[in-house]
């Protein structure tokens, strides 16, 4: 696609009298491909984001898309006796950059309506005590897109309580490793107020 744009749209003046051979570029697929998994891989774009908001979710797309962008450029030109097109590189990295956001942004979004329905959950224990532990279990239950699913709490060593916020009590910060061990639960939040 990059191909095309770059020596077939009429919106340049400048065209070459012989177009560079189509397998030069395909030929830097292979590449193209393993660069920038392990380069998405460092940047743990591949981990679950369901936390992280949409807009910062994308500048770490960004960040990682330039990194394996100028890594490219950097092999391309230094191993390689033929020069690839500027335009070309330019345009393959605006378009790869809107479409790996894009891409990245409908499937969170498609999560999203699934984790609605009760699918792709992740079981929770929340630590914490007071008003800010019942924040956070008001804000799983305002937000179930997130997925993640409150199976129960852990409280501080002097409370009485056996139930907050309709979560039942799992012990106490005692219990912690004991609990968290046995019970069947994929994350931990923690959520303490400031004077603790």
């Amino acid at each position: 696609r990059c191909y095309v744009l770059r020596f077939y749209c009429p919106s340049f003046d400048i065209h070459p009298t012989v177009l560079p051979p189509f397998e030069s570029y395909v030929a830097l697929v292979p590449l193209i491909v393993v660069l920038w998994m392990i380069v998405l891989s460092s940047f743990r774009v591949y981990r679950s984001q369901r936390m992280l908001r949409r807009t910062d979710e994308a500048f770490l797309i960004l960040r990682a898309h330039v990194v394996s962008m100028l890594m490219f450029i950097a092999i391309a030109y230094m191993f390689s006796e033929y020069k690839y097109s500027r335009v070309m590189i330019v345009y393959f990295g605006v378009l790869g950059g809107l479409m790996l956001i894009g891409f990245r942004l409908a499937l969170r979004n498609l999560l999203r309506h699934f984790r609605r329905q009760g699918h792709n959950l992740r079981h929770v224990i929340a630590i914490g005590e007071g008003k800010t532990l019942l924040d956070l279990l008001h804000k799983m239950e305002r937000f179930p897109e997130i997925g993640l699913r409150i199976v129960g709490v852990i409280v501080s060593d002097t409370s009485e309580a056996q139930s907050i916020g309709g979560k039942k009590v799992l012990g106490r910060f005692q219990d912690i490793e004991q609990i968290v061990q046995s019970d069947t639960c994929d994350e931990v939040l923690l959520q303490l107020p400031k004077e603790l």
